[in-house]
């Protein structure tokens, strides 16, 4: 059992949530060691709780870092960051730290995130990439039964709720304040496999997530764009500061003609709201390439290919692109509806 855990509560802009996620925080039958609050809002957030006020457009890395400037690093020091809009279950921190226990080189736990509108839904456990990169959420949309209970080894975990030992999250550079928002929870996980460790999520850890980033709902620009903008961006990222600086290159060279291919690609399958997204996102790799490079200064050891095994199989990214295509026309249907079209 670690020795001592801090607990980072991250705030930006969501008053009522907030308020909710610190009392949960509080509510743990095995209690964190501290709680810090970190405020990045643009007006102060009133809590019932001290807080430490940072700039509205600071990045997540930036406002975990300002809260760890005081804290040494060390092997029995875990830190547990939790996003305004989570809301961990009473247990959430024990089982967490249950899961360290499996093994002494484990070093990120990730919970199991639950729907805020359904809480028996899962909405995320574990995260993975397809052979070309692409951000993939395996375990979506599935409801809770208990089908998923033991710990296992995954390619990657959110950052909200999630458990990481502090040594580890200094020595891997923590997250990065260089990578567009979606990118910063898949760079961290693969920074610390890359540096030896393992990354695992704990079923039994239930942390309830409204997605505000993901579903564009969270104000202030958080995301820079749009949510689609914002996954290719990070695709982008992974490809520049994890592959092997040769194919990172070629990848460099070749994106205005692949991102002119996704372009037509787009209007082919009929979606013409991934242009602008495509467009911008590739257009943002082309120029933003020395803070990509930059990026790799710490990306650990170990090669990329080392976590081929976690990548989704050609099974799970096809039904991944399904789900996320029937998502967005059941979405485009109710816009429609709201608008009257039926109508007409």
């Amino acid at each position: 059992m670690a020795s001592k855990v801090t607990a980072i509560l991250v705030v930006h802009d969501e008053a009522v949530l907030a308020q909710r996620a610190l009392a949960a925080i509080k509510n743990q039958t095995a209690a964190p060691n501290q709680i810090l609050v970190v405020d990045s809002s643009k007006a102060p957030v009133e809590l019932s709780h001290p807080t430490i006020r940072v700039g509205a457009k600071s990045r997540l890395g930036e406002i975990v870092n300002t809260a760890l400037a005081t804290i040494p690093a060390s092997g029995e020091h875990w830190l547990w960051i939790v996003h305004d809009d989570s809301e961990p279950k009473p247990n959430a921190l024990a089982e967490l730290l249950k899961a360290t226990e499996n093994s002494e080189n484990i070093a990120q736990v990730g919970p199991m995130q639950l729907g805020f509108e359904n809480n028996r839904k899962i909405s995320q456990l574990g995260l993975t990439l397809s052979r070309f990169g692409e951000l993939i959420s395996p375990i979506s949309g599935q409801l809770d039964q208990s089908q998923h209970d033991q710990v296992t080894d995954v390619f990657a975990v959110s950052t909200s709720g999630m458990l990481v030992r502090s040594d580890v999250y200094d020595a891997v550079g923590g997250l990065d304040s260089k990578a567009p928002a979606l990118a910063e929870d898949f760079d961290l996980s693969m920074r610390i496999r890359r540096h030896g460790f393992r990354v695992v999520a704990a079923p039994r850890a239930k942390v309830v997530h409204a997605g505000l980033s993901l579903s564009g709902k969270r104000q202030g620009g958080w995301l820079k764009g749009s949510p689609k903008t914002a996954n290719r961006r990070a695709v982008i990222n992974l490809h520049l500061v994890h592959d092997s600086l040769p194919l990172a290159l070629l990848y460099w060279l070749t994106l205005p003609l692949l991102t002119v291919y996704r372009v037509f690609w787009r209007l082919a399958q009929k979606r013409p709201g991934y242009l602008g997204a495509e467009l911008r996102a590739g257009f943002w790799g082309i120029f933003t390439l020395p803070k990509r490079l930059a990026s790799r200064a710490n990306a650990g050891s170990l090669p990329t290919r080392s976590l081929k095994p976690l990548r989704a199989s050609w099974q799970v990214a096809s039904a991944h692109k399904r789900s996320d295509l029937e998502a967005e026309e059941s979405a485009n249907s109710l816009a429609a509806f709201e608008r009257g079209d039926h109508e007409t």
